[in-house]
């Protein structure tokens, strides 16, 4: 077998909606890899690292171990026979897999924080993923996805959108760290994906003046509240968060999204409030 040509069985850090990760089997040749889906999901303390095999915690972990270790048999059986045949078509040989879009990745993500029930984060990636589909963006494939991609995303925001500098900066954040954490847990190497956003700059944000609040303005919101004929719209519910996270003691607005009347006890304290999504 060529020695170019490496086999190895990974877990991919993609949390699926009933808490498993997939199993795949990452080829590398010529410092390109590519995954085939084993069609095995398990828990991440079932997985043992550096023996990259399923461990004795699950219950069948023998067969599911024998059965993978058969499907990399017949994969490095064919690349053989390739071998000895060079007239062979190297691409019926290799798993076929389409390059994965950037809307793709960026929906992996959403799914994952999601099930984390990570609201702020899930509301930056939606609206992020809302952008990249009507700029087009979406449909790039990760190895087209270049710093010309970024400018043309960033003039989007920026004049189709009017979106300010400090906005634009939090997109670009949002679908930079998502495409190198993709990466970096699906082991994608510089050949395919060399983060073009180490190339780009951005307009300079100058500094935020942070006013502090006084007892004198938080009176004004609550009887902004109290006195207010049209109990809705944007700024009144913005209010309502605000005072609630205030009289809570600085509760995380996710977390506010999250609370249950269960959470309340008879005496008006708060019970069993959890923080980042756990």
């Amino acid at each position: 077998m060529n020695k170019k040509t490496q086999f190895k069985v990974v877990l991919v850090k993609n949390i699926r909606k009933d808490g498993t990760y997939p199993i795949k089997i990452r080829y590398t040749e010529n410092r390109k890899s590519y995954f085939q889906n084993t069609g095995f999901n398990i828990k991440e303390y079932e997985w043992h690292n550096a023996k990259s095999q399923v461990n004795s915690r699950h219950p069948e972990y023998q067969k599911i171990n024998q059965e993978i270790e058969l499907m990399m048999q017949k994969n490095m059986d064919e690349i053989i026979k390739k071998e000895e045949h060079p007239t062979a078509d190297l691409k019926k040989i290799k798993p076929k897999s389409k390059e994965i879009t950037i809307g793709e990745i960026l929906n992996l993500r959403l799914e994952n924080e999601r099930n984390r029930a990570n609201v702020s984060t899930e509301k930056k990636l939606n609206t992020a993923m809302n952008h990249l589909k009507v700029s087009g963006i979406s449909k790039l494939g990760l190895s087209n996805f270049t710093v010309t991609q970024i400018k043309q995303f960033d003039t989007y925001l920026l004049v189709k959108k009017n979106i300010s500098a400090y906005s634009r900066k939090c997109y670009h954040a949002v679908v930079r760290a998502t495409l190198n954490e993709y990466c970096t847990e699906n082991f994608i190497g510089y050949d395919s994906w060399n983060d073009p956003y180490r190339r780009f700059k951005g307009d300079k944000i100058g500094e935020v003046k942070k006013e502090s609040l006084k007892g004198d303005d938080i009176h004004k919101l609550t009887e902004y509240l109290i006195f207010n004929k049209k109990k809705s719209g944007r700024r009144f519910d913005a209010a309502c968060m605000f005072l609630f996270s205030f009289y809570t003691c600085g509760l995380r607005f996710g977390d506010v999204f999250n609370l249950l009347w269960g959470n309340i006890g008879v005496d008006g304290i708060l019970r069993g409030i959890a923080s980042k999504g756990h």
